[in-house]
């Protein structure tokens, strides 16, 4: 299995943050993920990466396909792609609504089709070709991109729930999971594995190495009360057997009592995306994803529970004698 830090830190300027990233490439991860939400962009934070690390493989987890125009889209993963020639993974995602609508003053219509025509569009500007198309949730005319990718990236496509997860499975290179307990993991790899054994399966998970379980907790369960009570999360939840979990927090939350529903949210819930841990409680839940079936797992942390140099090194591969070192 893969093991990979997430990247850039909140709280350190952006040009200051070579140090930790070549930190995590000597502790032998295998992989440096970004994101792209409200901190830094994914596109800026890869493309400098790509010239402070040598063997670490660049992913984003996962880039909106709606904030950016098609052509423009595949003409930054071309680029991006020349940065670090065969070390690019491009994770997307159909994001939601207050990305791409409220932020964006983009239209978040479709998005299982427009995550579906994305993947399309790659391949055809990809190859070259002059592209006169129209797709459902979009169209270009006569474009043709004159810069090919160094190498073709893998593309991984960011699904909550079984549909999005067989897309990405039968027509990408594979998925990347969210806020899933190891069983889940298992219940998900066979579904993965119907479109072949090369398909790739990654994970985006949130470690807290900390010896104060009941704090850590406390601030986990802030962070998981905001995604549950999201459609599109509470309904993968609910997918993944956890609804009852999660419904009186869902209940209160909706009434406006968003303490108590942060109190009523039990800690099994909070587990499925958010682990509060010993360090050494931390390397056995990686190695229970690994049995899993997992092949790519993604870190994180949270910086007001884990200093973040502490984190990576709780959680580095060679503590457990995994990864490449």
């Amino acid at each position: 299995m893969r093991i990979g830090m997430n990247y850039p830190l909140e709280h350190l300027p952006l040009l200051e943050q070579r140090e930790w990233i070549e930190e995590i490439e000597r502790l032998g991860y295998d992989d440096l993920w970004m994101s792209e939400a409200t901190q830094f962009d994914g596109v800026t934070a890869m493309a400098l990466a790509s010239q402070w690390t040598e063997k670490l493989r660049l992913g984003c987890a996962a880039f909106p396909v709606q904030t950016r125009g098609p052509g423009l889209f595949a003409q930054t993963a071309a680029s991006l792609s020349h940065a670090a020639p065969g070390r690019m993974v491009l994770g997307i995602c159909a994001s939601s609504q207050p990305i791409v609508e409220w932020w964006n003053s983009k239209t978040f219509e479709r998005p299982y089709q427009y995550v579906k025509d994305t993947i399309d569009l790659l391949g055809k500007a990809w190859s070259g070709e002059l592209i006169s198309h129209e797709w459902e949730s979009f169209s270009l005319r006569y474009y043709k991109q004159r810069i090919l990718p160094a190498e073709r990236p893998p593309v991984l496509v960011a699904g909550l729930r079984e549909g999005m997860i067989r897309l990405g499975a039968r027509e990408a290179d594979g998925v990347i999971l969210n806020m899933c307990a190891p069983e889940d993991v298992a219940k998900i790899v066979p579904i993965v594995r119907e479109y072949g054994p090369d398909k790739e399966i990654a994970l985006r998970v949130t470690m807290c190495p900390t010896d104060d379980y009941a704090r850590g907790m406390a601030i986990a369960k802030n962070w998981a009360a905001g995604y549950v009570t999201v459609e599109s999360y509470r309904e993968q939840q609910i997918w993944l057997g956890r609804g009852e979990l999660i419904r009186e927090t869902n209940e209160l939350w909706a009434g406006g009592d968003r303490k108590a529903a942060i109190q009523a949210l039990p800690d099994e819930a909070v587990l499925g995306g958010w682990m509060v841990g010993t360090p050494d409680e931390c390397q056995e839940r990686i190695g229970q994803y690994e049995e899993a079936g997992l092949d790519t797992l993604i870190l994180s942390y949270l910086e007001d529970v884990c200093e973040p140099y502490s984190a990576i090194r709780d959680l580095a591969p060679q503590r457990a004698g995994r990864g490449s070192a």
